[in-house]
């Protein structure tokens, strides 16, 4: 596995922002996803593991996580190792994009970008779910199927 970061000294080649425009036009006019901005992204780099794809690390400017994808916009999740002093973790694939997309937390973005006031509706920083209570529930489902499956000795990736 190496890394590969775009030239300071010449201008971005377009490839770096390809997978990101995929994701852009594939979830265009998902109301769900309607804080999603390709320009809100930082390029963090690129991760060549052939012969496998490589990935693009896009790093959100406002939530501070990160979408990795693919060059055919399929998105990557990372994994740490066990021991830090023993290789550089893995990226395995997202079940779906869904997944990736709102590992970004983008639903907090009113609270963190200027110009999305309005979406509020009058609520502060700690009474944000209530704008969103779907939001909430989908991790703890998640839990509770991980917490079983650890229970029958099985480990279970979500």
């Amino acid at each position: 596995m190496k890394f590969v970061f775009p030239s300071e000294d010449e201008p971005l080649d377009p490839s770096w922002l390809e997978p990101l425009q995929l994701v852009s036009a594939t979830i265009a006019g998902n109301h769900r996803y309607r804080f999603f901005d390709s320009k809100d992204f930082m390029i963090m780099g690129r991760v060549v593991r052939s012969p496998r794809p490589s990935i693009v690390l896009y790093k959100h400017r406002f939530t501070r996580r990160y979408l990795n994808l693919d060059d055919t916009g399929r998105p990557y999740r990372y994994v740490a190792p066990r021991d830090c002093t023993r290789g550089h973790g893995r990226y395995l694939v997202h079940r779906d994009l869904r997944v990736a997309l709102d590992h970004l937390d983008l639903w907090e973005l009113p609270w963190m970008k200027r110009g999305l006031d309005d979406e509020r509706c009058g609520l502060g920083w700690d009474d944000r779910w209530l704008l969103h209570p779907d939001w909430i529930e989908e991790p703890v489902a998640t839990a509770r199927r991980t917490t079983r499956g650890a229970r029958r000795g099985r480990l279970r990736l979500v």
